[in-house]
């Protein structure tokens, strides 16, 4: 692993103050480079583990609390707009925004107002509205809180 790589990923805090967020960068990682507290392989970061899977009712689409027609949610939302305060920036780019839900689920939306990616409570570990992998939210000490994702996860993103 490059020493960038490590240096980044070696200053990544798990714990993560939700309250605390504001416009996020969005940067693409490979997941074999993450360490294993981070990567898929670990259980707590697995999709397999019921608390991160699509099937928890928290996490689901079909839960209000992550709905696009949940003002809060809603891309009509000024916090959610191209000058609102929950952006997702990628390389300077709006490409969508995030909207906590009040019961610990972060949920990635795209710039038209689908939810692409949630962010489980207890975890750092993002995934797809598949319920896959996507990729890690977290802090970077040099930059602050960044949104990594996958290439895979990236894709997912921008095609909603």
């Amino acid at each position: 692993m490059p020493k960038s790589s490590r240096r980044l990923w070696g200053v990544l805090i798990l714990a993560i103050s939700s309250s605390a967020l504001a416009d996020l960068p969005v940067v693409i990682i490979d997941a074999a480079s993450l360490p294993y507290t981070l990567s898929p392989n670990n259980y707590a970061n697995s999709p397999s583990k019921f608390s991160n899977s699509i099937s928890n009712f928290s996490n689901s689409a079909s839960n209000f609390k992550n709905s696009p027609s949940n003002f809060a949610n809603s891309p009509n939302n000024f916090k959610n707009t191209r000058s609102g305060s929950n952006r997702l920036l990628q390389v300077g780019r709006y490409v969508g925004y995030y909207a906590e839900n009040g019961a610990g689920v972060i949920n990635f939306f795209s710039a038209s107002g689908k939810r692409a990616l949630y962010n489980p409570e207890g975890t750092s570990a993002v995934f797809t509205s598949a319920g896959s992998f996507a990729g890690v939210l977290g802090m970077d000490g040099s930059r602050g809180m960044s949104l990594a994702l996958t290439p895979d996860g990236l894709k997912s993103f921008l095609l909603k």
